[in-house]
């Protein structure tokens, strides 16, 4: 029986995503289980897979499209079955939630599934070019004839024009004044996360309290207990600590742990930790949920899975959601402090800078080298007071200068 293949629903404020590539072409045989395609969304790539073995008789979004959930981008078949593609796309529509859509974007009402055997891999159809790639490759005076082409079916894509046009352009480059190395598209996570820090910046009046923390009984304790950690296989990092102190802290002031929602400020009884990573696909903030009610080592456990999977994007849509407060540490970059912007739709962020050693005054007059490092709290002045803020945050330090506690 043919089947629709639709863009899948990963999270609860997705609402969109980008086809990156295809892995089968049109015409080709397809069992159960295999990739169809990856797709990206703002927070994750992810493997589209057939939903049952047949043919994958229609392929009907380039790679590089943008298209919302639900919207149907191909039909697996079984040979030499026939069936009414519009009927289909409706069905498929109808079944996801998806918008009706004037006309599918396929061919004619009664569509064989395949008017000769599939294609064994790695065969080619001849190339073909889309009517968009064709315009465009006409208004920028391009002979598409001479375009490898990367679509389905060896077609030529819109991408496909875009980069010889690129190329072309470039030959000229040494004549301006300005050298192009190189452009990028602003696109997948790069796009999104500009998106949402432009609304955030724009929308958040925000403000940022800086505090120095003494550190130094943080790092002698951290020394004092890593063999043992070694030896059940636990790598304590500073981050997880602070993970550790921030979210008791919160749980102490809820009103940091707090989101604006319409008319009215919703308080969190739990603690739910984004953790900013920088990847090479953009900033991700995975999630390591109900992190107040975890002791150090299961901190420590989790958020090291967490960053694993993060840096290697096999990270889960519902690992990357309902967070409640971030941590952002550019520590480790010698960054000393920093104005980090709220992830919305939370009300504060804690940036972290690098530990550094320092003379400083301690017990009346006497001079000791500490190490320390600065805590800078963003926080939406919407929802949050200085006040309550420079609490929240002297209780941080408070806690990561007497940690015995958090140990």
């Amino acid at each position: 029986m043919a089947k629709a293949i639709t863009v899948p629903k990963l999270g609860l404020t997705m609402d969109k995503a980008t086809i990156t590539t295809w892995m089968k072409e049109e015409g080709d045989a397809v069992d159960k289980g295999e990739v169809l395609c990856m797709i990206e969304t703002d927070k994750v790539n992810y493997e589209v897979e057939a939903p049952q073995s047949g043919v994958l008789v229609k392929v009907m979004a380039e790679a590089g499209s943008v298209l919302p959930v639900g919207e149907v981008i191909a039909v697996i078949a079984q040979t030499g079955e026939t069936f009414d593609l519009d009927d289909l796309v409706r069905q498929a529509r109808k079944e996801t939630g998806a918008p009706p859509s004037g006309e599918s974007m396929g061919a004619s009402p009664e569509a064989p599934a395949s008017e000769s055997p599939p294609r064994a891999r790695g065969e080619r159809r001849e190339i073909r070019i889309s009517p968009l790639a064709r315009r465009i490759a006409e208004e920028k005076g391009l002979s598409f004839e001479g375009i490898t082409g990367t679509g389905p079916g060896g077609s030529i894509t819109r991408e496909d024009v875009l980069k010889a046009f690129e190329a072309r352009e470039n030959v000229s480059v040494q004549a301006s004044p300005l050298l192009v190395s190189k452009r990028v598209p602003l696109k997948g996570i790069k796009k999104v996360v500009a998106e949402r820090m432009a609304s955030s910046w724009h929308t958040a009046p925000r403000v940022t309290q800086v505090m120095e923390v003494d550190m130094t009984e943080v790092v002698r304790l951290r020394d004092e207990n890593q063999a043992d950690w070694d030896s059940k296989g636990v790598r304590v990092s500073l981050n997880d600590i602070l993970i550790r102190a921030v979210s008791q802290a919160l749980t102490e002031h809820p009103e940091i742990n707090s989101s604006l929602k319409g008319e009215e400020i919703e308080f969190y009884g739990n603690v739910n930790m984004g953790i900013a990573v920088a990847t090479e696909r953009g900033l991700v903030v995975p999630v390591l949920r109900n992190a107040h009610q975890k002791c150090l080592l299961d901190i420590s456990r989790e958020s090291s899975l967490l960053l694993q999977k993060t840096q290697e994007g096999k990270i889960g849509p519902d690992e990357l959601c309902f967070g409640t407060f971030t941590i952002t540490n550019l520590g480790t970059f010698g960054i000393d402090f920093f104005t980090p912007i709220i992830n919305q739709p939370e009300s504060a962020i804690l940036g972290v800078g690098k530990l550094d050693r320092k003379v400083k005054v301690v017990e009346g007059d006497k001079i000791a080298i500490r190490s320390v490092m600065n805590l800078c709290l963003a926080f939406d002045h919407r929802v949050i007071d200085g006040a309550p803020a420079a609490r929240f945050l002297s209780r941080v330090k408070e806690i990561l200068e007497n940690p015995e506690e958090i140990f």
